[in-house]
């Protein structure tokens, strides 16, 4: 069997060498699963799931990153603790899913329907979201 080291696993080795071992972290093996990883803390069992896009460049030079249309629908139905990531060369971007994404303005990129998420409404900073997982319960509950 061959492994492909991909964007979404050096994301993965990073993650789990900056959030120590608190937490499992699985990769999802299905090339278009919904979500690409969850995040399980040992300690009390809670988790959440993280959608990795990797884009080449710099930073976003728009206002407005881009997630798909169906899969913002399916992470409301069934992922509903996930964060999305926009990770650029020099800029990281997140943001958590909530129900107010399927409010959001739509388009087409390539053929695809896609909700537009502003960057200004997004979140910056690989260490902040580092501090964010660092900062969830560590205790029972």
């Amino acid at each position: 069997m061959n492994i492909i080291i991909d964007s979404e696993e050096i994301f993965k080795v990073q993650l789990l060498e900056d959030i120590g071992d608190r937490y499992m972290v699985f990769k999802s093996n299905h090339k278009y699963s919904v979500v690409d990883f969850i995040c399980i803390n040992k300690n009390n069992l809670r988790n959440f799931h993280i959608e990795h896009k990797k884009r080449s460049g710099e930073k976003c030079d728009f206002n407005t990153l881009y997630i798909g249309f169906d899969k913002v629908n399916k992470v409301n139905e069934y992922f509903k603790n996930t964060y999305y990531i926009w990770d650029f060369d020099n800029v990281f971007y997140w943001v958590k899913h909530n129900e107010d994404f399927l409010n959001r303005d739509t388009g087409f990129i390539n053929g695809s329907k896609v909700y537009h998420i502003l960057v200004s409404e997004v979140n910056t900073g690989y260490n902040n979201f580092i501090e964010l997982i660092n900062s969830f319960s560590n205790n029972r509950y």
